[in-house]
């Protein structure tokens, strides 16, 4: 899941996804979901987010847009089928064929953009974020770095909620069903 946002960004901002095609940008990139819910969570704060899952619907959307092709033909928006088995619905059906979707909230995308784009500094208290990662200059070795970062991260079921982080997790764990993310 993670390596998914990865590729999608360093796609987007290196020109293989039409980021600058307004149909694309409003209905399914994830560096402009990542700037709304960015915005909203500094307006409303970050609970508002937990009481929507339209961030993860678009996000799906986005991996089935990729993966499949998807033809907006009022607009003159089009985007052929990129294949590959990172998008394949049918490699990870429990993320995208359950129905209803999982129930994913806007906050807990928001940090998994968090933790794939933001570098932060310091320690403790002190620890801030210092800028945004640009995925446009980064080569595929980088890349592999980003990947090895991330690592040391899993999604698991909370008894209230999905969540995406290092390996402790604030809420007791439930077993789950579902594969890790």
């Amino acid at each position: 899941m993670m390596m998914c946002v990865v590729f999608l960004l360093f796609a987007e901002e290196r020109g293989l996804l039409p980021a600058d095609n307004e149909v694309y940008a409003r209905s399914y990139s994830a560096r402009f979901l990542r700037d709304e819910l960015k915005a909203r969570a500094d307006e409303e704060g970050e609970t508002s987010l937990e009481h929507t899952t339209s961030a993860w619907h678009r996000l799906i959307a986005l991996f089935r847009a990729v993966h499949g092709g998807v033809d907006h033909p009022g607009s003159g928006f089009r985007l052929p089928a990129c294949d590959g088995s990172i998008f394949d619905p049918d490699e990870y059906p429990w993320l995208e064929r359950t129905i209803p979707l999982l129930p994913i909230d806007g906050r807990t995308v928001l940090h998994m953009f968090q933790v794939v784009q933001e570098v932060r500094a310091g320690k403790g208290k002190d620890r801030e974020v210092r800028t945004l990662l640009s995925f446009r200059a980064l080569d595929v070795e980088r890349i592999g770095y980003v990947y090895e970062g991330l690592l040391p991260f899993e999604s698991a079921r909370s008894s209230w909620r999905y969540e995406v982080g290092r390996i402790s997790v604030r809420a007791p764990r439930v077993p789950s069903s579902e594969p890790a993310a």
